[in-house]
């Protein structure tokens, strides 16, 4: 972690992973205290809450996988990239609303990133975005080679924007009452088996990325 920290800074692969991680924690203790502490089983909360938990913890092992320290830099790169423009276009957003001068550490950040990415010598397009579709299509090929990841991520991510499919294919649906020729009444609802499918997911990628980090801590190199 020492070497890497060294090439990244002063975007320290540590400071990227250890907000990764504490995301993902969070959103797990969230969820936790959603349905155990206070007793409630929404529908959609639970699968949105798992969802953030997976991304986070998902993006954190995505970055410490890779064996070879110039693609785990290309990686933290990536990251910091979106970073950077998802909190300049904020920043604008801000600035156009409010008024003001942008924040100085916009420009240094750029700075820092085009200098990690030369003294790195790391092959990237001028574009690039961090596409969460190839961080779980990754993921789930180092660990299992099936799409376990990717299915539910699709399926919480269904629920977060409000997808109909999701609603009436991922939940239970009851009392299916007929109203008028075409139409009926549904009760649909939520089983503490759809919550654990989340938790579950959320919480192996994050022992996987929690454990990476250790090891990279304890390595010496």
């Amino acid at each position: 972690m020492q070497g890497d920290n060294r090439k990244t800074a002063p975007l320290q692969m540590a400071h990227s992973l250890q907000t990764l991680i504490s995301v993902s924690v969070e959103h797990l203790h969230a969820l936790a205290a959603l349905v155990r502490k206070a007793n409630m089983l929404h529908n959609t909360a639970p699968f949105t809450l798992a969802r953030s938990a997976v991304e986070s913890a998902a993006t954190a092992f995505w970055m410490l996988q890779p064996p070879g320290w110039r693609e785990r830099v290309k990686r933290l790169v990536i990251y910091q990239r979106q970073d950077r423009f998802d909190y300049d276009t904020t920043a604008k957003l801000i600035q156009e609303r409010v008024g003001g001068d942008l924040p100085p550490t916009l420009e240094k950040r750029k700075v820092w990133i085009a200098d990690i990415i030369s003294n790195n010598r790391i092959d990237l397009p001028e574009r690039t975005r961090l596409e969460m579709t190839d961080v779980l299509q990754e993921v789930d090929r180092a660990i299992d080679g099936t799409t376990h990841f990717e299915t539910y991520w699709r399926t919480a991510s269904a629920f977060a924007h409000g997808r109909q499919w999701a609603q009436v294919n991922a939940l239970i649906r009851t009392d299916l009452t007929p109203v008028a020729p075409g139409v009926a009444r549904a009760q649909v609802s939520s089983t503490m088996g759809r919550v654990l499918w989340g938790a579950s997911a959320a919480f192996e990628l994050a022992d996987r990325a929690t454990k990476l980090y250790i090891e990279a801590c304890r390595a010496r190199r």
